[in-house]
């Protein structure tokens, strides 16, 4: 299984216009940003440490197909591990196939500077005091 297109809102792209975009850093790149972020953090697919000199779409990955495929997208548009070197998970259950649910809580990482950092909605490294994220996967089909 592979990704071939995604989409933000209403724009629909390729997977190589995303990596495009991030290029020229046009109009949608932020958005791209933020979507490989996300792509990456909820996952519950790794990469085999193994195989961390090959390209994403080589590279040996332990999960479901679905988890796979989003992990190797979000790694072809920036790397995974720097997208969850800012985040530490304070809760979590996993994706529940009967429920087709999973949740997380996020607080960002410590900085080796001492603050907190994340990427904000314009790509900058941002340095709040505080900054959480709650992110829900699924949906409960009622």
């Amino acid at each position: 299984m592979t990704v071939v297109n995604a989409c933000i809102l209403d724009d629909q792209f390729s997977v190589l216009q995303a990596r495009d975009s991030l290029t020229t850093s046009d109009e949608r790149s932020h958005g791209v940003i933020q979507l490989a972020a996300i792509a990456g953090i909820c996952n519950e697919a790794t990469f085999d440490a193994a195989g961390k000199n090959e390209p994403a779409e080589l590279r040996k990955v332990n999960g479901d197909a679905t988890d796979s495929a989003i992990l190797r997208f979000a790694e072809i548009l920036r790397p995974v591990q720097e997208s969850k070197d800012r985040w530490h998970e304070v809760y979590g259950t996993s994706f529940n196939s009967k429920t087709k649910h999973s949740k997380r809580q996020r607080i960002t990482a410590k900085s080796t500077s001492g603050g907190l950092t994340m990427v904000d909605t314009s790509g900058q490294v941002a340095e709040p005091s505080s900054v959480g994220d709650i992110t829900c996967r699924g949906a409960d089909g009622r």
